[in-house]
């Protein structure tokens, strides 16, 4: 097998790292700005004075994450582009959020999404349970997150992945402990132009050097990649027309139920704020999301048409470094452009990474903490920067671990969280429509939910009697060597 070796140049390395210290740069400012307002409604809410178009593209790139530059291509360059049905469930989560979710949620000024349980049912039992699975789905989030970049980062240059995934996750924890939610919506801003200019870039060039929007399409037609009517309703099957429907919707109204959507939409001053920030931030995620699959098609039509498939021939060992491969090789002499997009996946990252992390500080002291102990609000928000520290350390640990693991980060993403954002969604939803629901009805039903998951997650892991998905046909290999200088 060959290694790939560095393909960085000195000016990459320069735009690399002007997004990681820009990042940093502005959590200082805010931390610097808001010292007299050492408050927790300042440090988790802004002082609910933020506008909802930075809400809004801050939202979207905490969708967004390494996941939807990496693993949605690779899944589209195995499986085909019926992925792209994802965004059908997600304009009508989306719908039903803005008609049900933030009427709901926003009158309560909540600053914890699982407050709203223990309004609901009286006591904390069902408050607690739910708390604590949305820590470990979240933690589990952060992992996948943070290997995402330091994999495709490994592709082009000889960093190592434990490199990557540490200086990841000290730049979100730098600006997200001093800067709060501030630093973090402003962060996500600059981020969510670097990622648009990133995948633009990279469907752009790749396209032109594949032969045209005609031939990319051709190339993806002949194998099957473009067919996206399969109504079979074999769950074994990795991608149907149900599965990703399905699976989109509650995947996607998991997000809007997310501690970082409820606490973005009720930073806004008005109700009306609210709504918009969905509004906006959904047909954005929708349109960049299927520009990221996209770019799964440009990679197949440009292997086949040069006749050079990395993963056959070996050249990568991950297929989520499939994109960061292609994007050496059409880069390769416009110096700064393949920093360009590794900027990107980080941008993409560290926003979905500090949003993670400023709503499980948010969650730690409004749940565990403030209902407990007579503590004053300057301490709290001390607690609050801690707990940021804390919880990093956490994704940092669970990184490692999701590194040994094999499979697209797509994979990885949907069967794990699956497992457990799906109960979550479940008591809500009953919680939300059944007016007859109990506490013990919902612990039960939540308690089952996760058993049952994961007992299909686990055993469709370890399980050899399950038919594996093969991927569609590849392109084929006829030059040994990459176009890479080696």
């Amino acid at each position: 097998m060959a290694i790939i070796k560095q393909t960085f140049t000195i000016v990459d390395y320069i735009v690399f790292s002007l997004t990681v210290l820009a990042s940093v740069a502005i959590g200082i400012y805010f931390a610097f700005t808001g010292r007299k307002k050492n408050t927790t409604l300042n440090y988790f809410h802004g002082d609910r004075k933020l506008k909802y178009g930075p809400v809004a593209l801050s939202l979207v790139v905490t969708f967004q994450s390494s996941i939807m530059l990496l693993g949605f291509p690779a899944e589209v360059y195995l499986f085909g582009y019926m992925i792209c049905l994802f965004n059908i469930g997600q304009c009508a989560a989306i719908f039903l959020a803005t008609k049900i979710i933030v009427p709901l949620m926003y009158p309560l000024k909540i600053t914890s999404v699982y407050h709203y349980l223990q309004l609901r049912y009286g006591n904390n039992s069902v408050r607690i349970l739910s708390v604590t699975i949305g820590i470990i789905s979240q933690s589990i989030y952060m992992g996948i997150v943070l290997l995402g970049p330091a994999i495709a980062l490994q592709s082009v240059t000889e960093i190592p992945i434990w490199t990557s995934i540490l200086c990841i996750a000290l730049a979100a924890i730098i600006y997200t402990s001093i800067g709060g939610i501030l630093a973090v919506i402003w962060t996500d801003v600059l981020q969510c132009f670097i990622i648009i200019i990133g995948i633009l870039s990279t469907l752009i060039k790749g396209t032109i050097d594949t032969g045209g929007v005609s031939v990319v399409f051709q190339e993806n037609i002949k194998t099957g990649r473009l067919d996206m009517l399969n109504f079979s309703p074999n769950p074994t099957i990795r991608h149907t027309f149900w599965t990703v429907l399905i699976g989109s919707f509650i995947g996607s109204f998991s997000l809007t139920l997310s501690q970082s959507t409820i606490q973005r939409f009720n930073s806004t001053p008005t109700i009306g704020d609210a709504k918009k920030v969905l509004f906006i931030a959904g047909p954005v995620f929708i349109v960049m999301q299927t520009l990221s699959m996209s770019v799964g098609l440009v990679c197949f039509a440009y292997y086949t048409v040069n006749a050079c498939d990395p993963i056959s021939s070996g050249r990568i060992r991950n297929p989520n470094q499939i994109v960061p491969y292609m994007i050496a090789e059409i880069f390769r002499n416009y110096p700064g452009l393949s920093g360009l997009f590794i900027s990107a996946l980080f941008s993409a990252s560290l926003s979905t990474l500090s949003s993670i992390l400023a709503g499980l500080s948010a969650v730690t002291v409004e749940d565990f903490i403030r209902p407990h102990f007579t503590l004053s609000d300057s301490f709290l928000t001390v607690i609050a920067k801690v707990t940021v520290v804390v919880y990093g350390g956490v994704g940092i640990a669970v990184a490692f671990i999701i590194s040994q693991l094999e499979g697209s980060l797509t994979q990885i993403l949907f069967s794990v969280m699956g497992a457990a954002t799906g109960p979550l969604v479940g008591i809500f939803f009953l919680s939300m429509f059944f007016r007859r629901a109990t506490d013990k009805g919902a612990i039960i039903g939540g308690i089952t939910g996760i058993v049952f998951t994961f007992w299909i997650c686990i055993g469709s892991t370890v399980s050899r009697d399950i038919p594996r998905p093969r991927p569609l046909q590849l392109p084929p290999i006829l030059h040994a060597q990459s176009s890479i200088q080696q």
